[in-house]
């Protein structure tokens, strides 16, 4: 049967990383969990992402600026839009408007559009502080799926293993003290992994009763 992750395996073989992931699944791993894991890294960690231009360029094809600080200005526009909104649902009219609303359709809920955009630009914000060239936080979640996923089938770390693997897919330095290093700082993200993997295990095993 063909791979579904044709370009994760041929990474793993270019890079002589297939005696690690034989050894993984040898300790009790599924070698599809594995693959989907890594595919799931791979497509994370792209080198376009160690740019601005990458990031944002999509948004604003053939700006020649600062992305970051372009980005950050609509997030401002985003603000001062949410707080002309926020002017309008303080009248009198949006309250009859909401009030007619109700009366027609008992139980409905009228969204207060300057908080969605609130939250929408809070959350563009973070993400651009938290982001950028070289930061790569997003590969920080499938990385930790996979490192978790391993320590919970085999008791171990398999950093030996795991570091190669990973070496293999993201075509960037990693060996067994750097993944020892990373699992220090994220050790709260991987427990929270841990705890899912559990949590699917129990459901798998003990399913509710119709």
């Amino acid at each position: 049967m063909a791979s579904q992750n044709p370009e994760t395996d041929q990474a793993i073989k270019d890079h002589y990383a297939d005696g690690a992931l034989r050894n993984l699944v040898s300790a009790g791993c599924k070698e599809r969990m594995l693959i989907n894991a890594l595919s799931m890294l791979r497509d994370y960690s792209q080198p376009s992402w160690d740019s601005w231009e990458g990031l944002l360029g999509q948004a604003w094809p053939g700006f020649r600026g600062d992305l970051k600080k372009k980005a950050k200005a609509s997030i401002q526009k985003i603000r001062e839009c949410a707080a002309e909104i926020r002017r309008l649902e303080s009248t009198k009219l949006w309250e009859l408007m909401v009030y007619t609303r109700s009366s027609h359709s008992p139980g409905s809920q009228v969204a207060l559009f300057s908080h969605l955009l609130g939250d929408y630009a809070d959350a563009w914000s973070q993400v651009i502080d938290n982001t950028g060239p070289k930061k790569h936080p997003f590969s920080a979640e499938p990385k930790a799926i996979l490192v978790a996923y391993v320590k919970e089938k085999t008791g171990d770390w398999h950093d030996e293993e795991l570091s190669a693997l990973i070496a293999a897919v993201t075509s960037k330095p990693c060996d067994a003290h750097a993944l020892l290093q990373w699992r220090s700082e994220n050790e709260e993200l991987i427990r929270l992994q841990v705890m899912e993997f559990r949590q699917e295990s129990s459901q798998t095993n003990h399913p509710q009763s119709a």
